[in-house]
């Protein structure tokens, strides 16, 4: 049977002196690892000489001659327990990081770094349960929520002891073993295993996108990475421009029970995603990563009007803002310095398109799970959420007689072909209007 080849090195001694070497002259002893064919040495800060070393003892591995001028066995317990110390040290720091180590990360240890990891070694499964914990307490998932997430996160265990990824304890792993590698995985065998549908799958991924999230935020994982497992929900139904479902719109009368719930909510975060999926409305449907990057400065109340680069065309665009509008901006005049809505945090960069991509991702998630509470009280028969508010605008100003034209700029569109291509099929009421202009005669 072939050599299982071991993660990590196992060091010797050898005694350094040069080819010249004095018979009385003493000699240091150093620690040798080799790695990916890198020596990597550490002095023993014992000396002796030639005739006191026998580099075939100690199992090979060198020790002192009984003829040595020292104390021969308190040096050789010396080295012993400095070479068995350090090779459990590779030996732990290798199962750490079963992706594999480089030889830096082994010199460093060497030289006596302490052994930290960025994710502190902290078990991925015990943190992703306590991120939901979290979320529960403050009232943001309910408690079946919470306890389909943990169920999941069992699922996840179970997932990894069947492919041998458990690097932590017998059902886990560390928080700086997931990636985005990893996660695509796991998606394949619980289709393949579990014969979970796509939505499920979804579902069973909430936890663990909240957990890398998290762990980004506290600087326990890459954000690079968490972007990337965070993106890794599926996609149930195709898209091309995130128009397709603008059959999901309110109607005047279901806009007026919003209303009406929002007056009477007394959860002050719910009634601010309310208030961010009214000014979406009013503000001609503005896209929720529009929302979260409105900055004050985008804004003249002069002019009535939002001058900002849209983030999906990358290209200025100008909103005009009715009284509706100016009044909810008014409500947080004072709350946030740079961005409106407080969705981003002051020092945020807006040339950091990734972390703009991932906390787009998460934001639009958070708001959107609060929402799906209201439409639920309102008997919607379909899930609320904020691309609702820019299908709602949309279609409320197309039964209302604006042009199709007008209503392609205001939504930021590329082209009225766009428009037309999305909402058109949706207009009974514009439609029904139109055909009764037709000079038919009747023939009754």
């Amino acid at each position: 049977m072939p050599k299982t080849k071991r993660s990590y090195p196992t060091g010797k001694f050898f005694l350094k002196y040069p080819k010249d070497f004095s018979n009385d002259a003493l000699y240091t002893i150093f620690l040798q690892y080799t790695w990916n064919r890198n020596v990597l040495k550490k002095t023993t800060e014992i000396k002796c000489r030639v005739m006191d070393w026998n580099e075939k003892g100690f199992n090979q591995r060198g020790e002192l001659k009984a003829c040595y001028q020292g104390d021969a066995k308190r040096d050789n317990n010396r080295l012993q327990t400095m070479l068995n110390e350090m090779d459990a040290r590779m030996a732990l720091y290798a199962k750490q990081h079963p992706q594999g180590v480089g030889t830096e990360e082994f010199r460093a240890i060497l030289d006596g770094a302490p052994l930290t990891r960025k994710d502190e070694g902290k078990d991925f499964i015990v943190y992703a349960t306590d991120v939901m914990k979290t979320e529960l307490s403050l009232n943001r998932i309910g408690y079946s929520v919470y306890k389909n997430t943990i169920s999941a996160l069992s699922i996840f265990g179970e997932f990894l002891i069947s492919k041998k990824k458990n690097t932590c304890g017998s059902r886990s792993i560390y928080i700086g073993d997931i990636s985005k590698a990893l996660v695509d995985k796991y998606i394949a065998w619980r289709r393949e295993v579990k014969n979970n549908s796509d939505a499920t799958i979804n579902h069973a991924l909430t936890p663990i996108i909240k957990a890398v999230k998290r762990a980004a935020d506290e600087g326990l994982l890459d954000s690079r990475i968490a972007a990337q497992i965070a993106d890794n929900r599926i996609v149930v139904k195709p898209q091309s421009d995130g128009e397709e479902e603008c059959d999901r719109y309110l109607t005047d009368e279901q806009i007026k029970q919003l209303i009406e719930y929002y007056t009477s909510c007394v959860e002050p975060r719910r009634k601010a995603y309310l208030e961010m999926f009214f000014f979406s409305y009013y503000a001609c449907g503005l896209r929720v990563v529009d929302l979260m990057t409105l900055r004050w400065c985008d804004i003249d109340f002069k002019k009535k009007e939002i001058r900002k680069v849209m983030i999906k065309t990358s290209k200025r665009h100008i909103v005009p803002l009715i009284e509706p509008a100016i009044s909810i901006l008014t409500k947080w005049k004072d709350k946030h310095k740079i961005y409106v809505f407080g969705l981003l945090n002051d020092d945020f960069k807006m040339s950091d398109t990734e972390s703009l991509y991932f906390r787009r991702n998460t934001i639009t998630q958070n708001i959107n799970q609060s929402l799906r509470v209201v439409g639920e009280s309102l008997n919607l028969n379909f899930p609320l959420t904020m691309h609702v508010a820019r299908h709602s605008f949309a279609v409320h100003a197309l039964n209302n007689k604006v042009d199709m034209s007008v209503v392609s700029r205001l939504l930021g569109h590329s082209s009225t072909t766009v428009t037309e291509k999305v909402y058109a099929k949706f207009l009974p009421e514009t439609l029904a209007s139109e055909v009764e202009k037709l000079p038919f005669d009747s023939l009754l």
